[in-house]
């Protein structure tokens, strides 16, 4: 089994807190986001994205944007950064030889467009997986610089 790095587990960190504030209409206990961020009045989160999996990328994106949402509909302001790293540069590009799976991709790439423009997010494919994985910068996707 291989051994998840020390950024992958603390990515799972945050994502897993922020698990704990998206309010969800599916479960079945009252939890009150504004309880749980307590005095907050503004919260800074980056995202280190590195998967190849279309699927648990498209499921951070969602994710991300409703923790925003939430984050703001209880009164804190979120800043939020996503890097794009590794092989989750290839979900990004506007080069449809390099996606993996085309269908996967349009999914991730309007689930970009719905978090470009937002003023609290700010999205960054890392220069130098571009370069490694022959994703060219300037294909990648409106939204992410």
């Amino acid at each position: 089994m291989k051994e998840k790095s020390p950024l992958n587990t603390l990515v799972s960190i945050v994502l897993g807190a922020l698990l704990l504030i998206v309010s969800s209409n599916s479960i079945a206990l009252d939890l009150h986001d504004k309880e749980a961020l307590g005095d907050l009045t503004s919260a800074k989160a980056l995202f280190d994205i590195t998967t190849p999996d279309g699927g648990t990328l498209l499921f951070y994106l969602q994710l991300i944007g409703e923790s925003v949402d939430d984050m703001k509909k209880a009164g804190v302001e979120p800043e939020v950064v996503i890097l794009f790293h590794g092989k989750a540069v290839e979900w990004v590009t506007n080069d449809l030889e390099k996606m993996p799976n085309h269908e996967m991709a349009e999914k991730i790439h309007a689930e970009i467009n719905k978090l470009t423009g937002r003023s609290e997010v700010n999205m960054e494919a890392c220069s130098v997986a571009n370069k490694v994985f022959g994703v060219k910068n300037e294909s990648i996707v409106k939204g992410v610089h």
